[in-house]
């Protein structure tokens, strides 16, 4: 089903589909706060404290660095960040009937 996006920017009319990948990774994200700590992100993303640093350092999240050793952390940037990154294109399944081409 497609609705109207409400936020359309410059008054343009934007659909979004509701689509299965979209709706796995924001159940990720429901009920978060606006700012996530790495312990937050740890339980997300399935990996431990070290790697999720090493990310945050390297830019491969999205996160600021306040001082040495805090980090802030948007919801909403990394979730968008999860949906530009997925690999899942939003097209039906290839059928997986064999046919033959008739003479």
């Amino acid at each position: 089903m497609q609705q109207l996006y409400p936020n359309a920017p410059f008054g343009s009319t934007l659909l979004r589909v509701e689509a299965p990948v979209v709706t796995r990774i924001e159940e990720l994200f429901e009920g978060l706060p606006k700012v996530l700590t790495v312990k937050q992100l740890t339980e997300i993303l399935g990996k431990d404290k070290k790697t999720v640093y090493r990310w945050l350092k390297k830019g491969e999240i999205p996160g600021v660095l306040i001082d040495d050793t805090t980090w802030v952390i948007w919801r909403d940037e990394v979730k968008d960040y999860l949906l530009s990154r997925h690999n899942q294109t939003h097209q039906e399944p290839p059928s997986t009937g064999s046919t033959t081409e008739a003479d």
